[in-house]
């Protein structure tokens, strides 16, 4: 006999939050990914999507964007895809996505 298992909800370590009511409790995701050091080059159309330059690498071309309401970050070029804590990770935010909600819980 086949069982659905119940959905456990996912919390971020030392809060009661989810990571998508982390991300959905920022001010401005913008503000915040431009603070990190991330270079947009086009404003976010009507489904969120900013165009941006890699986080770790120079290009004429921007072949990354991020969604600002979401966080997801898609670089074209490498296929490599992050949420906004793993983000952090591999920009040298954050030493672990732990820590990454844990602060932006707050």
């Amino acid at each position: 006999e086949f069982r659905l298992r119940e959905a456990k909800r996912v919390v971020a370590p030392g809060t009661r939050l989810t990571p998508r009511e982390i991300v959905e409790r920022i001010p401005s995701l913008e503000t915040l990914v431009r603070m990190w050091g991330l270079r947009l080059v086009r404003s976010a159309g009507p489904d969120g999507w900013a165009k941006c330059r890699a986080y770790d690498r120079e290009d004429r071309n921007p072949s990354a964007s991020i969604n600002l309401r979401t966080g997801y970050y898609v670089d074209f070029a490498t296929s490599e895809r992050w949420d906004l804590f793993g983000l952090g990770v591999v920009m040298g935010i954050y030493l672990t996505r732990e820590d990454a909600m844990r602060d932006l819980a707050r």
